[in-house]
């Protein structure tokens, strides 16, 4: 007997297809801000080698090394967890970045002015701000607010 009139109701209720396309895949401001997250870390490798090939102390170097080995781990790591959607790595990269960039306006008022800014460091910021804006933008913003999928990564990391 098909047609009982005590059955639920067999309305199909799920997302669209275009919505459940949309939530899954990466926006196109999201993927550049990655790619452009790789980019700056390439670029401060590169300035940070500069400025240790320019070490004249050794102590100096070593530190310089040390403080670029950290960074290239930390950035990897975020960057990483950034294109995987994770919303506190955007959160936490954003933070790091504000800090940074209160940080490096200080020193530049104070103890900069007498330098000239290495053009490799003018690049990075240039390039933080523009990844700082993409990952503000609202289809960014929806992205990584979705939730994820779990994966054996997300178990891991909750370890």
């Amino acid at each position: 007997m098909d047609s009982n009139p005590y059955a639920p109701p067999k309305a199909l209720v799920t997302d669209s297809q275009v919505e459940a396309e949309a939530i899954h895949h990466q926006p196109t401001t999201v993927r550049v801000a990655v790619w452009l997250l790789w980019v700056t870390l390439a670029v401060s490798v590169v300035s940070s080698a500069v400025r240790i090939k320019g070490a004249t102390a050794l102590a100096a170097m070593n530190y310089a090394l040390g403080l670029l080995i950290f960074n290239a781990v930390i950035s990897i790591w975020l960057n990483l967890k950034i294109a995987a959607g994770r919303n506190w790595a955007r959160i936490l990269w954003m933070v790091w970045f504000l800090l940074g960039a209160t940080l490096t306006a200080a020193m530049f008022l104070t103890v900069l002015k007498q330098y000239s800014w290495n053009a490799l460091a003018r690049v990075q910021g240039l390039l933080q701000i523009v990844i700082f804006v993409l990952l503000l933008t609202p289809n960014a913003a929806r992205w990584f607010k979705r939730k994820p999928t779990v994966s054996t990564d997300d178990v891991s990391d909750a370890r």
